[in-house]
Formats: C-alpha cells, structure tokens, sequence
C-alpha cells in the first residue's frame, strides 16, 4: 500500500474515530504513526500531534518533529506546571478550582434589580403618581375588615368613580376607585373570607346606585367577572361609562387603547409592567399598588378631556357577553388550580450528602434507621457482633495460652 493510500485511510479515520483513537489503531507501525502526526501537523492541531508523539514514538523517532512541536511542547509544560503549583498551595486541581471560584464570586455579587422601564418603545414617558394631583395621605390601601370601616360610606357620597379591576380567571384579585380627592386599594386577596360582606356588597350597592356614575375602560370583561364573583347581574348596569365606547371614533373606528388616550390628553403613556404580574397571591408591593392606582386615575382625567375638549359624547354602558371569554377565563382558572395541585404533589428534594452531614453534626439526625430503635445502625458493638438477619449477638472471648 502506498503512503498515499495510507495517508487517505488515516485522515478517514482521524475524522471518524479521533486522531487518539487512530493513533491507538495504528500503533503497531512507527511508519503509520508518523503519517499521522504529520498530517496533523499540516491541519494546524498541534496539540493532539504533540501527544500521539510522545506517547507512540520512541525518544529517537521524534527528532523530526520537535521543532514543529516546540511551542506547543512549551506551553503544555508551562500548563503542567501550573496545575502543580495550584495543587500544591491549595491542595485541589485548578480544573475543580475555578468552577467553585465562580460560583463564589457569582453568589458575592450583589443582584442586580430588573429596571423598570419609564419610556414606551417610542420613547413617549410614563405616567407616575408624582404627574397627578394625589399625595400619599391620598391613597388608602385596605387589606382587613377593620381597615374597611368608615371607607364605604365616604365612596357612596361621591357623585363620579373611576373603577378598575385586577383579576385571575373569575377570582377577583384587587379592586381600585378614585375619587377626586382619594383613591382606594381594596386587596380582595389579604380580606379572604371578609370580601364578601365587606367588598362585594359595596360594589353591590355601588353598580346598582342611580346618584353615582362610574367611569370604565372595557368593561364587558370586568363585568363579566363581577357577575360571576358577585351577586351583580352585569345586563343590570346602567351608571357605567366604558371610555372604549366613547372613545370608539377616535382612531377611524378602531379600538383606541387607555395609554393611546392618556398620551392624547396628557401627553404620557401608561405602563403595563405590573400587570404581568401575579396578583393571585400577596403581599403587594408599591409598585403593584401604584400601578392600580394609576389605572384608576387616568380614566377620571381622560374622562373629563373627552367631555371637556373633545366634546365626546358619553353614553350609558350596555352589557353584551364578549364571545369566547367565558371559555378562556374557564381555561386560566383551570390552569391555575392544576398548578397549585402539581406544586402540593410535588416530591420533596431529596439532600444532598453535605447536608445530611451536616443535619448529624448538629444533632438533627435523619430519620431513624431500620433496625433500631435508638436511631443508630445494627453496628457490632463492644466485645460482640450482630448478625444481618437480626440474629442474637454473639459473644468473642480472648483466650491466651496460658488458659489452654
């Protein structure tokens, strides 16, 4: 066979198998070893051909190839040294080191905080609580009964409400309504049980109220839960005005979105950030409370613009079923609760060694082992040894010579 020949086979063979696999099939010819090497000088790993040589070849058959070789030879050894010093003054491998260390230095660096965004994707600004007219003595957030005392009566003296609704599936979530002067955060998840007396009958007396009227952006869906949550029947509600039906005209008969009418009467958008978010469960944080607040807002301020300077004319909400949203809020509900279920049934994580280790040291041992009932395994013990099967211990004796 021609060196030709043997060369394609090889270059065959190091693409299918590996050079070192090749290397260790060809071993048995120095001639065959040394095609190999030079053709892996030629394709630049000269690494691997550093390796076959000096593991296949003898010290006089590598005469030919130390100067190709050189630095990579160099700088393996360099590498080689390294790793000792490394071992030697820290007694571990650089290669188990340098994992631990950036996991060290991962869990030393403080975390950084997402950044809210405080621009829309055309870099009109969002509004905050520090462009309206609120302070903070102008917020009231009610999570218990005792909190909501004295709150519903000041609400049924108001002439115009602004209304909004946080909800997950049909369970409402959070409910918000701004005054003039107020805005009132109602967290229908920290009331529990206490919603229904408490929330749910003002919102009762409220929908159904003749002397006040209650400004809405698509409503048909927040009515749909309240009929659902509630004892309100949503084809019974005549004192709501959806700014999505007043606003209808505005955008050649499109739906005009609540931050597309904030940026036309104020010239600010309105964040949904916060809506993302879980508001099935508590506690809720500043933001999350800001977010309602604000959605409350706006709608008494785009309301007053569009009868104001647009002269838009308000017309009296009528209730109509959205197609399709049973079904989907059904779904979500759904999906919720399969959630939480899997979350109950899932297997505890079983601990790792260094944490049972841990747990004996301090005296919190597992659970008792089989066999005892003192938690200690079915060890021999002093002068004796217990058989596997739980057998009675038998007794060793030493006996010297002098007793024979």
């Amino acid at each position: 066979m021609s060196q030709t020949q043997e060369l394609d086979i090889i270059k065959k063979g190091c693409h299918a198998l590996g050079a070192f696999k090749t290397a260790r099939l060809v071993s048995g010819s120095t001639d065959k070893i040394k095609i190999l090497i030079r053709y892996l000088i030629s394709s630049e790993a000269l690494e691997p051909a550093y390796l076959v040589a000096m593991k296949h070849l003898e010290e006089a058959d590598r005469e030919e190839f130390l100067s190709a070789l050189e630095t990579v030879s160099t700088e393996l050894r360099q590498r080689s040294y390294e790793r000792n010093c490394i071992r030697e003054l820290l007694g571990e491998d650089a290669k188990k080191r340098e994992p631990r260390k950036q996991k060290e230095e991962a869990q030393a660096a403080p975390k950084k905080k997402m950044e809210i965004p405080t621009t829309n994707k055309e870099g009109v600004e969002y509004m905050t609580l520090a462009h309206t007219k609120y302070e903070e003595d102008s917020i009231t957030l009610v999570k218990t009964a005792e909190e909501f005392e004295g709150v519903a009566d000041n609400l049924k003296s108001e002439t115009l409400l602004a209304f909004d609704l946080m909800s997950t599936g049909t369970e409402i979530s959070t409910v918000s309504l701004a005054s003039a002067t107020q805005v009132i955060v109602f967290d229908a998840v920290s009331l529990g049980d206490a919603k229904t007396d408490t929330l749910f009958k003002l919102l009762e007396d409220l929908f159904t109220s003749d002397s006040v009227t209650i400004v809405t952006f698509s409503f048909a869906r927040d009515a749909f839960v309240l009929g659902e949550a509630t004892k309100i029947d949503p084809s019974s509600i005549t004192n709501v005005v959806d700014l999505t039906e007043m606003w209808k005209g505005e955008e050649e008969g499109r739906r005009v979105e609540l931050s597309k009418m904030l940026e036309m009467s104020q010239g600010k958008a309105l964040s949904q950030y916060h809506r993302k978010l879980d508001w099935s469960k508590g506690p809720r944080n500043d933001g999350m409370i800001n977010f309602v607040t604000l959605n409350a807002q706006v709608k008494l301020s785009i309301y007053d613009h569009a009868l104001n300077e647009k002269k838009l004319e308000a017309t009296a909400f009528a209730y109509e079923e959205p197609k399709g949203l049973r079904e989907k809020l059904e779904a979500v509900e759904t999906r919720r609760k399969e959630a939480a279920t899997k979350k109950a049934k899932a297997p505890r994580r079983k601990k790792s060694r260094r944490e049972k280790r841990e747990a004996r040291k301090g005296g919190d041992s597992p659970a008792k082992r089989k066999g005892s009932s003192d938690g200690r395994r079915n060890s021999p013990r002093k002068g004796g040894k217990r058989s596997r099967r739980g057998g009675k211990q038998t007794e060793y004796v030493k006996v010297s010579r002098k007793d024979e």
